[in-house]
């Protein structure tokens, strides 16, 4: 994209930029609680293609925006996704700027959300962390909340964490922007919170939740805010890749180190911890939400080498945590830098800031790029914050679908969900049966349904069908060994007990639920609309 001249944009931009490749994403305004949010769009000579609520005026303070606006293109057209620190999270439309979707969060939201379809559907699913305020409730408890939803703003999942303290109050919760992984045939979504286990200092942790809100593990509390938003890169060169956390050890109001984590994605494990190793490089720094480590592989050696900004920009090897470079950024920067490729071998790395006035009274921006002759990208790397332009904060290829569906998806012929526990399965077989087995293989539940070809929708009204290559269905269920048609609402009295608990309930939004949940049959394996 060729540059351009100083755009005013009329508010301080704190979040992460995003880019579809032609033009360029901003969320500007100070918004204030419950105010939408002003979201623009520049094109690729810096005009102003729209502004999401040009009629609002805002004021000069009072409310902010660190969340960015993740894009992400859906039957061909750009959506964009993005959150207020006003309570609420949006879906916008990418050409026009129309608000398509928002829901109320319980707090702020100062988290970039992430994006990734692991239900395998038509559009990705929208990822958010937010913080969770106890306000003037006294047995009330500070933490977060982890919210999914399909891409035109259904929820289907949440999940909270609930802290037992106050040590964190001003800054902590959840604000940390999420990362997502493929771990052993599970997609998982890590971020950073206060919870759900602090009872004290030092209690801030990486959490990391399967696609069906259930936590897989929490890391042992860090020395300082777990607010940086992760990074998911294969640092030590195992070919698989791991969880690296920035946090900040603030030893007086003026000066702050930063030590930086490495954890084993599948279990939180600390593999790799910096420790005091980086204390020289500390001064007045921050860690926001909008701020990650990036990494590159600078030195060839196959290994993803780690940029964290600090009095300098550092250069570390993941494995050892030394310090490979130490280059000179002119000032505390709190952002990340952007490494690209360089055309002739070897990478390019930018960073972009303010220097503050020096002194001088005077402020201004700050852009650096240096570049290296060796190196290059690599695979499994984290090149900027969001891992990508778009922000989608994604980390390889998934392979959906996992553990559950929802409303208006299906489950073709040959493919199975399998279950976050105890390994049990539900599948559509090519004869047109739908199974749900043991973990042993052998069948717990049936249909009894024989068309080759079938496969299993989920109804907007809760219910399941099998669905004939001819389009002709059915509610799921049986009946003397024959499958029969149903009207809505029956397919209670027939399905196995296991499977009756929340059929036909009310879900977020009101939309109809049906879940294959924790009951020893299928623990963890859901099938859920809305």
């Amino acid at each position: 994209m060729p540059g351009w001249s100083n755009v005013n944009t009329g508010f301080e931009v704190k979040a992460p930029l995003s880019s579809d490749g032609t033009n360029v994403y901003v969320p500007v305004a100070t918004d204030g609680k419950d105010n939408y949010p002003q979201f623009k769009k520049y094109n690729a000579s810096g005009g102003l293609v729209w502004n999401s609520n040009p009629a609002t005026a805002y004021p000069s303070s009072g409310g902010f925006l660190l969340a960015g606006l993740s894009l992400a293109k859906v039957a061909g057209a750009w959506k964009a996704f993005g959150a207020s620190s006003g309570h609420w999270v949006y879906g916008v439309d990418g050409a026009t700027g129309r608000q398509t979707w928002k829901f109320r969060n319980a707090e702020s939201t100062m988290a970039t959300p992430a994006l990734a379809n692991f239900l395998g559907s038509a559009g990705p699913q929208v990822v958010f962390s937010n913080d969770k305020n106890r306000g003037d409730d006294p047995n009330g408890k500070n933490g977060g909340h982890l919210r999914l939803f399909t891409f035109d703003g259904k929820q289907f999942c949440t999940a909270s964490q609930p802290v037992n303290g106050d040590t964190y109050r001003a800054s902590g919760y959840n604000n940390s922007s999420p990362a997502i992984t493929e771990v052993g045939g599970r997609a998982l979504i890590f971020f950073g919170s206060t919870g759900p286990v602090q009872t004290g200092v030092g209690g801030n942790q990486i959490v990391a939740y399967d696609t069906g809100c259930l936590r897989r593990w929490a890391s042992a509390p860090f020395a300082g805010q777990a607010v940086a938003s992760p990074t998911v890169a294969d640092v030590l060169g195992t070919g698989t890749p791991q969880v690296v956390q920035i946090v900040p050890v603030i030893e007086s109001a003026t000066f702050t180190y930063p030590r930086v984590y490495v954890l084993d994605a599948a279990t939180g494990r600390t593999l790799v911890d910096s420790g005091t190793k980086l204390r020289s490089y500390g001064g007045n720094l921050g860690y926001p939400s909008s701020i990650s480590a990036v990494t590159a592989d600078v030195n060839g050696d196959g290994t993803q080498d780690i940029f964290v900004p600090g009095n300098k920009l550092l250069v570390l090897n993941g494995e050892t945590m030394g310090v490979l470079s130490a280059l000179d950024i002119g000032g505390a920067i709190q952002n990340s830098p952007v490494v690209t490729a360089e055309p002739g071998g070897g990478v390019r790395v930018t960073i972009a800031g303010y220097s503050g006035n020096n002194g001088n009274g005077v402020s201004g921006g700050i852009v650096r790029s240096w570049t290296t002759r060796t190196g290059s990208l690599g695979s499994r790397g984290w090149p900027e914050f969001g891992h990508d332009p778009q922000l989608s904060g994604l980390q390889g290829t998934l392979h959906p679908p996992y553990n559950q569906l929802v409303e208006g998806q299906s489950l073709s012929a040959g493919v199975s969900i399998t279950s976050s526990e105890g390994g049990y399965k539900a599948s559509m077989q090519r004869d047109g049966n739908f199974v749900v087995s043991n973990p042993n293989g052998t069948a717990r539940w049936s249909t009894r349904t024989n068309v080759p070809g079938s496969k299993l929708y989920v109804r907007t009204n809760g219910t399941l069908e099998v669905v004939t290559p001819g389009g002709h269905g059915g509610v799921a269920g049986r009946q003397g060994g024959r499958r029969r048609r149903r009207a809505p609402g029956d397919e209670r009295r027939r399905l196995h007990p296991h499977l009756q608990r929340h059929t036909r309930g009310r879900g977020a939004h009101g939309q109809a639920h049906q879940h294959l949940v924790e009951q020893g049959l299928v623990n963890g394996l859901t099938l859920r609309p809305g």
